[in-house]
């Protein structure tokens, strides 16, 4: 026998050795509290800390009092602040909310000192994911789960909301995917209606992580429908869990797409998918071209395209840089050099492309005109377009100062023109960098147009739209007429008006104020980049800042914009 495979045996002889003199290391016993909704039985775990033996048990605050099971993976009861509970019995763990208690395990293994938390009473979601799909997902944001998974969402009185397999998990974003909080988006086998948002499959999960207020991108959503963006995602805080350990305080948002519920337009890629079949149609190649009307475009090359190519699309105007790279959108390039994905249909083909490409050009060279007209055409811009969308659009990234105005996020779409034909500005998206919550030199609320002084080229088409006087009358009529009741709502001046879904930050923040100090003790807020830091390092810092911004920018832009 060689020396190495003796010290190998001697090695494991020593571990089992070990194991019997001391079978309470031979394996950790795993405490679960379970929960049971409408049958569901819903399993929350213990989150360790930093510090060996100190866990944070984080309840879902939409369960209230109720007494969780207990769940042990072994034939041992637990010693909870010196009194013995049976393996699957019940915890009366809400008379423990905001203690710290001592437990063990009745065979005599030592558990440690649990910090108890408990949420607000908001919807909360439960994700079952492998190991293994949980690492590939989280390490790369094209990769996505394998294996099953499930999803079961409570409502915030802890009543059955949905309990679905999940045909897709991952990891989303740009910047905020290299976060220590991941936002996710995941699609579910069936249809259901999350929230009261209505029946679909795909969802998203926004962790919010640069914005400590845990608010900006819920009350900018709602302030964008309140301002007529009607196709804007509805969202809902929410409580996410993952594998049964709580993974932090989210905004579940619809996903922006051409569906019922989401964005009623035509679907132009169902009708391709029904003449090609959704196979051929999603596997034709991408190809790059180029021709005298428009100078760069990329398009997928499907074998037949649909009769009516007018609509519906949605198009996103992307960074230069994301443009070049991405290697899996259509999209094209104006003659002002302004970057433009079709997002849907997903894979349009070449005829489709360059269609509603020449629609984007000709408006967009008709804006960059001094008199507003496209010599080629001899349309004023305003034919190619919904004023109002746009004007309220910009009277929104004017009033939010967004970091990201017009850089990434920035949607368009068009129907068929046998229902409309023209462009519309929106839905809005991508808010958390705004209200003074990025460091660009200009976040000070007191400082007019904003827009403006961002960068002075032809690809900015809302700096370059406000260089038309009716277009600077109709964003002005939006700032003076509706922002400006919608600011006195966010301020708590004024109720809002039936059915409205936007409410006071004061009421934004209060609904999570429980969630979201147990958000920000499972991520540090001193963890986020320092671009915050002068807008509050605490959630109620945060809130009150935003307060503040909001009113001063109101007051600034209203005095501004009336002259």
């Amino acid at each position: 026998m060689n020396k190495d495979r003796l010290k190998g045996l001697v090695f494991l002889a020593s571990v089992l050795l070990i194991l019997r003199i001391c079978p309470a290391l031979a394996a950790s016993p795993v405490l679960s509290l379970c929960y049971e909704s409408e049958g569901t039985e819903i399993a929350v775990r213990l989150v360790e800390t930093k510090e060996k033996r100190d866990y944070v048990l984080y309840l879902p605050g939409a369960f209230g009092d109720r007494e969780p099971t207990i769940r042990i993976d072994q034939d041992t009861d637990l010693i909870w602040d010196g009194t013995t509970y049976p393996n699957g019995g019940t915890l009366p763990v809400s008379r423990y909310v905001g203690r710290k208690i001592s437990a063990k395990f009745a065979n005599g293994r030592l558990l440690g000192d649990i910090q108890v938390m408990r949420g607000s009473a908001i919807p909360s979601l439960f994700f079952t994911v492998t190991a293994n799909d949980l690492n590939r997902v989280t390490v790369n944001q094209k990769r996505d789960i394998k294996e099953p998974a499930g999803m079961v969402m409570v409502r915030g009185d802890g009543s059955l909301n949905a309990d679905e397999r999940l045909t897709s998990f991952k990891v989303r974003g740009n910047s905020t995917y290299f976060a220590s909080k991941k936002s996710y988006t995941f699609k579910m086998t069936n249809k259901q209606d999350l929230g009261g948002m209505g029946r679909n499959k795909k969802w998203i999960l926004l962790a919010n992580w640069f914005d400590i207020s845990l608010i900006r991108n819920q009350i900018t959503y709602d302030l964008c429908r309140e301002l007529g963006l009607t196709a804007t995602p509805d969202c809902r805080q929410a409580e996410v869990y993952i594998n049964g350990k709580y993974n932090g305080t989210y905004l579940m948002t619809e996903k922006i797409q051409l569906k019922k519920h989401r964005l009623e337009i035509t679907d132009l890629e169902e009708q391709y998918e029904a003449l090609l079949g959704q196979t051929a149609y999603e596997k034709a190649k991408r190809k790059k071209g180029s021709s005298n009307a428009i100078h760069i475009f990329r398009y997928f090359n499907q074998k037949a395209e649909p009769e009516d190519l007018t609509g519906g699309y949605l198009l996103e105007i992307e960074k230069p840089l994301h443009f070049s790279i991405d290697e899996e959108s259509a999209g094209f390039v104006t003659d002002g050099d302004m970057c433009v994905t079709v997002k849907e249909p997903t894979y349009a083909g070449k005829k489709a492309v360059l269609y509603i490409a020449g629609v984007v050009n000709d408006f967009h060279n008709a804006v960059l005109s001094k008199d507003g007209v496209n010599k080629k055409t001899g349309k004023y811009y305003t034919d190619y377009i919904d004023l109002h969308s746009f004007a309220a659009k910009v009277a929104i990234e004017e009033f939010t100062a967004n970091y990201d105005v017009q850089a990434a996020s920035h949607f368009m779409y068009k129907d068929s023109d046998r229902v409309d034909s023209l462009l519309y500005c929106g839905p809005g998206w991508d808010y958390d960098l705004t209200y003074g919550n990025k460091d660009d030199g200009m976040r000070n609320p007191a400082k007019l147009d904003y827009i403006e002084k961002r960068a002075n080229t032809t690809a900015f088409l809302y700096r370059w739209l406000l260089t038309h006087e009716d277009f600077r009358q109709a964003t002005r009529k939006v700032l003076v007429e509706e922002l400006q009741l919608a600011s006195e709502i966010l301020l708590g001046r004024r109720e809002p008006p039936e059915g409205s879904q936007l409410k006071s930050i004061a009421a934004y923040q209060a609904e999570i104020a429980d969630s979201a100090a147990m958000n920000f003790t499972r991520w540090n807020p001193r963890g986020v980049p320092d671009i915050t830091d002068a807008s509050g390092r605490s959630f109620e810092d945060a809130g009150a800042y935003v307060t503040n911004w909001v009113q001063v920018r109101t007051e600034t832009l209203m005095e501004g914009w009336l002259k």
